[in-house]
């Protein structure tokens, strides 16, 4: 009997561990309607630092359930891609890009075919990035942060994404 206690209050502990982490690392999210269903991606990045040291770079990205607005944190000098879409040829594809430094960011996408990369760079890591669709194929959305330091940042796109983010 003791003993089951002891478990019962183990697990209390650790679920309001789990929920204050929750709460700090993603802020009080009640009043935002537009944040339905999450999802993360997190990729690790290879060290740049001596073996003797440990460094693991990741990204961070949150969706609305539609997938059009999404809330994006990496680490400086790291790229990502993600997503899945088939879209058409001559198809235009909206980024609208918000962040609060002033940090260079690559945004566009990737074939998954060829691998080719279309993308532009907003020097201060906001504006508005479209691309045409320039043959029917399946792309990933590809970001890169050029800084040196972590970047927070939204994007919105003009279509809503329809497959998972990783």
């Amino acid at each position: 009997m003791k003993n089951m206690k002891k478990v019962i209050l183990l697990g209390i502990i650790v679920v309001l561990a789990f929920a204050i982490v929750i709460k700090f690392n993603h802020g009080d999210t009640a009043g935002e309607d537009s944040l339905v269903a999450e999802a993360t991606v997190v990729h690790e990045v290879p060290p740049t630092t001596s073996s003797k040291e440990s460094v693991v770079a990741t990204a961070e990205i949150s969706a609305s359930a539609d997938g059009k607005d999404l809330k994006i944190r990496m680490s400086g000098g790291n790229s990502n891609n993600f997503g899945r879409e088939t879209w058409g040829k001559g198809e235009i594809i909206s980024f609208s890009v918000t962040n609060s430094e002033e940090q260079e960011l690559e945004i566009g996408l990737m074939s998954v075919e060829t691998e080719e990369i279309i993308s532009e760079t907003l020097r201060t890591g906001t504006g508005i990035v479209e691309i045409t669709i320039p043959e029917d194929g399946v792309y990933r959305i590809y970001i890169k942060n050029h800084a040196p330091d972590p970047a927070n940042f939204e994007v919105n796109l003009n279509k809503e994404l329809l497959s998972p983010l990783v």
